[in-house]
């Protein structure tokens, strides 16, 4: 018997999905099969004699839902030489009075194939091995099959993330997110939330690299994440939208899409970033995307920026700003390891803003703006030199002077030094000492000949000596 089929008007029994059985539908007892029956994955028992004396059966499945498998069920089945049970917990196996099992006289070669770490199991419950003290075994040996993985089904690292994702955009209700399910959103805002806003317990995302069909990263999306260390963007992504990983306090590196766009205001505020590197994609940028990043080392741009750059490994980001149809060299982002380059003319909105491992900084002579917040929140800021001889006022202006609180929250020891002869200047033009509170000085390192920290007929003397080589 090699074929079993049962009408589909029958209103009792079926062979469901071409399985070459008889299957019961009440209870779902598999009652009579043949040689290339193909037990359905609902079976739950099999009924006694169901393949008895199938001398040409040679290999069987038996479903991972099984609960029963009745008196005589393979016996004599003769050829049967491959069992393969995907129960995770084993059935009983049968045995009568006289010691007849389910398996009696089946092939001596026959191979029990069970789940992966569940031989003992098996064995407990009368699975037995053909050995020298069981000589009556069941099976020839048992082998334990390795788990299938699906190469489409995604395996997070972040079990709390894996939850998050399932219960937002499983769409086949298999408890498992697949690449292609993945690939086909749109957001990570569900009902107007975003879902793993503030989420503090979520460590790691790498596999958000399979969202392909994200292009943005929408405002707030990650913000608060302060457990998140690691973080994959999927290339598809062109856009990083404002605060999108703020207050993301363990997130020490990121590596931005080839293809990004676009990086909008906070983007990566309040951060536990060390270094970035920003692709040379990039044609804007906007204003804090640093800010309080206090472990920031490293700023580097790729070269081949049309608009943006690090020059000389500044470790900031310097571009031409285009004001009025001039263009101005406009120092955009810093950190606590910048060397301000010395063309820069402008220091844009909180540049600096909460580097609070910044504590010395050189701002070039060209420099004849600083805006708004640009040093706010340095607090351990202890030495600002100013090597501008004519200063600019410190009130803004509309393209000079230094903007609300730029220097607000520095260190209450904060020096300002100033070219030699220039301080009197700098106090007419408001630079004052109630915010340079460690006071404003001149630099005198010029003329002190003798560099014994003064500046006196002895350094004239040792300077007029040197001249007329005595």
């Amino acid at each position: 018997l090699v074929s079993i089929a049962v009408s589909p008007e029958n209103q009792t029994f079926d062979s469901r999905k071409g399985c070459n059985a008889i299957i019961r539908k009440s209870d779902l007892f598999l009652m009579a099969g043949c040689a290339n029956t193909v037990i359905p994955e609902d079976v739950k028992y099999l009924f006694y004699s169901a393949f008895e004396g199938t001398h040409n059966l040679t290999e069987i499945v038996l479903p991972a839902g099984l609960l029963s498998v009745g008196q005589d069920v393979f016996r004599y089945c003769s050829a049967l030489t491959s069992v393969v049970a995907k129960m995770e917990t084993p059935v009983d196996v049968y045995t009568n009075e006289l010691g007849v099992t389910s398996f009696t006289d089946i092939s001596a070669e026959c191979v029990l194939t069970v789940p992966a770490g569940k031989t003992d199991a098996y064995i407990a419950a009368g699975w037995t091995i053909k050995e020298t003290d069981t000589p009556d075994g069941l099976f020839l040996r048992i082998e334990e099959a390795q788990p299938v993985v699906d190469d489409d089904i995604i395996v997070f690292a972040d079990a709390n993330v894996k939850t998050i994702c399932v219960a937002n955009w499983d769409t086949n209700h298999d408890g498992e997110l697949s690449k292609a399910e993945a690939a086909a959103v749109k957001t990570l805002i569900v009902n107007e939330i975003s879902v793993f806003r503030d989420k503090s317990s979520i460590k790691s995302f790498n596999e958000l690299q399979y969202f392909t069909g994200l292009t943005s990263i929408e405002a707030d999306a990650f913000y608060g994440c302060g457990a998140l260390a690691s973080v994959k963007l999927p290339e598809s992504i062109t856009q990083l939208n404002n605060s999108c990983f703020s207050h993301c306090t363990s997130l020490k590196h990121i590596q931005l899409p080839a293809g990004l766009e676009t990086i909008n205001d906070l983007a990566f505020g309040y951060s536990g970033l060390t270094s970035i590197f920003i692709p040379k994609s990039i044609t804007s940028i906007g204003n804090g995307v640093f800010t309080r990043c206090t472990q920031l080392q490293s700023i580097v741009v790729e070269e081949g920026n049309e608009k943006y750059s690090s020059p000389n490994g500044c470790n900031a980001i310097v571009y031409m700003y285009d004001f009025l149809s001039t263009a101005i060299p406009t120092l955009l982002a810093g950190c606590k390891n910048t060397t301000i380059p010395e063309n820069v003319c402008w220091i844009l909105q909180s540049a600096f803003s909460g580097q609070t491992e910044l504590t010395k900084i050189v701002i070039p002579s060209n420099v004849y703006r600083i805006a708004q917040n640009a040093f706010n929140g340095c607090n351990n800021l202890t030495s600002i030199v100013m090597e501008r001889t004519e200063p600019f006022d410190y009130a803004p202006s509309f393209i000079t002077g230094v903007g609300t609180d730029a220097f607000k929250n520095i260190s209450a020891d904060c020096v300002l030094t100033v070219p030699y002869g220039t301080r009197q200047a700098y106090l007419d033009a408001g630079w004052s000492e109630s915010v340079f509170k460690g006071g404003i000085v001149e630099d005198k390192s010029q003329y002190d000949v003798n560099r014994d920290g003064e500046m006196n007929i002895t350094d004239v003397t040792t300077l007029v000596n040197k001249i007329l080589g005595k």
